[in-house]
């Protein structure tokens, strides 16, 4: 289970950070124990240096920590300040060392060792007076060979590390049993929404596009990539039924009009009128495969690459002097009112298309002396075209199913029912909506499109 693996490498690599820290903090306790020695052990040395300064011509007094590290005075000489040193009563601890390293005198059985700071622990093994647990001390050489080693005790700080290491264990311990725990729970919670996820997905392989996974309502990351996955499976059912409508569509659209026309042909005289009229039946053929094939261009959003900047308030008043021509002859009363300035990124052929297509909708739908209002406006950082008419209109129930392809609210009426379908797929395509709204009676067809600017 990755989740559980990376659950346990986060335990793990948190348990490491505490485990650093408790060695930062014990080197941290070891050096202010070294800092708060120095000067007695500096002045310790110095006092012993001076006793013996009839013995060694180089005797120096030095009370810095710096002191401890100098090379002065001979074994022989500090023998007898180190022996008296050990022997009174004090809490410091001595051991001297010939340069054969044999211990000459002080009250600790040690061996001598490289000069430097010394820990010496009864757990370790080093033999230590009755009573004390730990010996912080300095070992420095000698001019003339051999080394002094003094000490101080740091029982305390022993006592007081060996805390903090159980403290830390305990804690340790206790988070990463609970991390590796809180690992396995996230772990199998994580599995089992993942296998619902895979169930539900060889549902759908097996042909029930209906199914979802289901949310949790955790607000998580796979909560949001659930949500994302059944957005996905809504769009790939839609699709999938859209795709069986229109092959259904489709496949009832071209009966008809192929055995009109193979009815025409069997019984039409061969002269030129019945060529004509198998010519213009053949025509509505074509232009219902032209309109399929437009749609699915748009939908496709190859022709992105081709947009240029358009003039938008150009082309609507081009098409609102032609459309008062056509709707005069219908004995329809149509205006347009066209802001001035509008422009965007688009497809100019495309454009037309979608608003002659809601313009002609309304002119078909619509009786003599209907009102039909074309207007376009800016709108915050939108264009907004609208197409109303004071016309029979289409039920709020109806509405959303006329952007379907080969849907016919009229069948009475000619067309394709791909009109809308058109209208929708290039408004989308400029990254706008179409709607269908209430007009209180009649209908409006509201499209948004973006501006550039």
């Amino acid at each position: 289970m990755a989740s559980f693996r990376l659950a346990v490498l986060g335990t793990l690599l948190s348990t490491l950070a505490a485990m650093l820290a408790f060695a930062l903090i014990y080197n941290a306790t070891a050096s202010a124990a070294r800092h708060n020695l120095a000067p007695a052990l500096t002045q310790a040395r110095a006092a012993l240096l001076a006793q013996a300064a009839s013995a060694d011509a180089r005797t120096e007094q030095n009370g810095s920590a710096d002191a401890l590290t100098e090379n002065d005075g001979s074994a022989d000489a500090l023998q007898g300040p180190v022996t008296r040193a050990a022997q009174a009563p004090g809490t410091l601890f001595y051991a001297l060392f010939a340069p054969d390293g044999r211990e000459l005198a002080g009250n600790l059985p040690l061996r001598a060792a490289a000069p430097g700071w010394r820990v010496l622990n009864r757990w370790a093994g080093d033999q230590l007076p009755d009573g004390m647990q730990e010996i912080i001390g300095l070992e420095t050489a000698l001019a003339q060979g051999g080394s002094l080693f003094i000490g101080a005790d740091a029982s305390a700080l022993a006592a007081l590390n060996r805390r903090i290491a159980y403290i830390f264990a305990s804690v340790f311990g206790i988070a990463l049993g609970l991390g590796l725990l809180i690992s396995l729970v996230i772990a199998l919670f994580s599995l089992q929404r993942v296998q619902a996820i895979s169930r539900t997905s060889r549902e759908i392989i097996a042909g029930d596009l209906s199914r979802r996974v289901k949310l949790y309502g955790h607000d998580d990351e796979l909560d949001v990539l659930t949500a994302e996955v059944n957005t996905m499976l809504a769009t790939v059912e839609g699709l999938v039924l859209n795709a069986r409508h229109v092959t259904n569509a489709i496949a009832h659209d071209l009966r008809s009009p192929l055995a009109r026309l193979r009815n025409f042909l069997k019984t039409a005289p061969p002269d030129a009128a019945a060529l004509a009229e198998a010519t213009a039946r053949t025509e509505e053929i074509l232009k219902l495969f032209a309109a399929m094939l437009q749609i699915a261009e748009v939908e496709a959003g190859a022709v992105r690459g081709r947009f240029t900047l358009v003039d938008l308030t150009a082309l609507c008043l081009g098409l609102a002097e032609t459309y008062e021509n056509v709707a005069e002859d219908l004995g329809q009363d149509f205006r347009a009112e066209i802001a001035p300035g509008l422009a965007l990124r688009g497809d100019a052929k495309l454009l037309a298309q979608m608003l002659v297509n809601g313009i002609e909708n309304a002119l078909r739908h619509c009786p003599p002396g209907t009102a039909i209002r074309f207007r376009a406006q800016p709108q915050g950082g939108w264009i907004e075209i609208t197409i109303s008419d004071r016309g029979p209109g289409i039920p709020a129930a109806l509405r959303e199913a006329a952007f379907g392809p080969f849907v016919r609210l009229a069948p009475q009426t000619p067309g394709t029912g791909l009109g809308l379908s058109l209208v929708r797929a290039v408004a989308r395509l400029h990254e706008g909506e179409a709607a269908l709204l209430d007009h209180e009676p009649g209908l409006i067809l509201r499209l948004r499109l973006p501006a550039p600017f």
